[in-house]
């Protein structure tokens, strides 16, 4: 479904990657990321 994502896809690999949880162990991960290397992309509304 992700693939399918207007929104995911008008994004680079590695913006879309911040707003995407990753499979863990337990469950899934997501790291919020406010600045820095590897910032959490935010939509202007």
């Amino acid at each position: 479904a992700n693939a399918e994502d207007v929104v995911l896809r008008g994004l680079t690999d590695d913006q879309r990657a911040t707003l995407l949880a990753t499979p863990t162990d337990d469950g899934y991960r997501l790291d919020i990321r406010l600045q820095g290397e590897h910032e959490t992309v935010f939509f202007a509304l």
